[in-house]
Parts: structure tokens; sequence; C-alpha cells
């Protein structure tokens, strides 16, 4: 499928990378058992010079917002988790199961707590099906590697909720891959009803308003 080439501002992706890239500085040079001041203190100075240095205008608030509830959720775990300091964070992984590839990245991922979390700088309130494909996606290849994945968290710093992947199971998430493969073995792509067609920038080209050409 061909679709005409259409100038999208990347202002909000690159926003959304500047925090995750934040956070992973944050968890590579704070101290193992933090206070309160320590952690407000530590991500508010590595965001400030990461948002100067790469030119965002325009999107304080969004950085403002993001730390705000970054501090707040970290301050609520702290004391409750085995450990403070992820196992790893931003890890590229790729594992093959039952004949499929899959690749992923981990935000962070914590061995001693059984959790993976996946950081969100949009607007997410919910977790819908392209959360828990992308959570069990995680969950399914960190456990190739041999570690415990008990839950899997999608904590939305926009938003300020977190937001814990309810029971997926492989099934699930290979009936999706294996229906997307038999739509490109057919070059079939069904329109189907998505929650960002109001954002998607070819809703005028797609022709039934509410639809979305590639969910």
């Amino acid at each position: 499928m061909h679709l005409p080439k259409i100038v999208t501002d990347l202002k909000f992706a690159n926003a959304g990378n500047v925090i995750h890239e934040s956070i992973a500085e944050y968890f590579r040079v704070i101290n193992p058992e933090p206070n309160k001041g320590t952690i407000a203190g530590t991500i508010q100075t590595i965001m400030e010079r990461n948002w100067k240095a790469s030119g965002l205008k325009g999107l304080d608030s969004r950085k403002d917002k993001a730390i705000q509830n970054f501090v707040k959720f970290e301050v609520k775990r702290l004391g409750k988790w085995k450990q403070y300091r992820p196992t790893f964070v931003e890890q590229r992984m790729k594992a093959r199961i039952n004949g499929i590839s899959y690749h992923t990245i981990v935000d962070a991922y914590w061995e001693e707590d059984a959790t993976i979390i996946d950081w969100k700088s949009g607007n997410v309130n919910n977790i819908g099906v392209s959360e828990r494909i992308q959570g069990q996606v995680m969950k399914m290849v960190v456990e190739a590697y041999e570690k415990p994945v008990r839950r899997v968290m999608f904590v939305s710093l926009k938003v300020g909720l977190d937001l814990t992947m309810p029971a997926t199971t492989y099934g699930f998430v290979e009936e999706k891959v294996r229906s997307i493969f038999e739509h490109d073995r057919l070059s079939d792509f069904p329109k189907k009803k998505s929650s960002l067609c109001s954002w998607c920038p070819y809703a005028i080209r797609c022709g039934l308003g509410d639809r979305c050409l590639w969910m």
C-alpha cells in the first residue's frame, strides 16, 4: 500500500523521546536509596537540561507535567518495592516465540519486583488493545530471557495515572499478529475504527471519516 507523503508535526514525538531519554538517564545516576527531594531535584535537573538542548518550544507544560507525575509515582513506590533502581532501562530485546519473531524496547524492568514499566508521555488514560499487545509482547520477550514478569505497568506522565495491564494471553497477541501477516499476504488492509482517527493526517483522504487506514 502506497500512501502520499503528508508533512506532520514531530514536536510531540520529539518531546516523548526527550522524556524517555531523561528518565533513563535519571535511573543511571540516581542514588539507590533516594528521598523525595533527591528524586525531584535529579529529574528536574536532567529534564530541564535535555529539554533546552533539544530546542523544543511551546511544550513546557508537557515537560512540567511529566516531571510532576514522575516524581509523584516514584515517591509512591519508595519503600514499597524491593528494588528502587531498575535492572535495566531502554533495553532493545528480541525473541522468537512459536515461530514468530518479536522485537521490543523495554523502558524499565525490575527483576526483584518482576515488573515492567512503560512510560507514556501522551494522553493515555486506559489500557486498550494496542497497550495490551505491547505489554504482552514485552512480557513474553523478557520471560524468554528467563526473567520473571508478574506485572506490566503503563505510567501516563501527562495524565498522572499508573495502569496495570490486565491478564493477557499469548494467544491473544498471536491471533493479532497472524491476522496482520494474512492481511499483508493478501495486500488487504481493512479499515477499522480507532481512537487515533481524529489525529490521523490521512483522515480526509481516507473517505470513511471515523475510520483508519492502518489500525
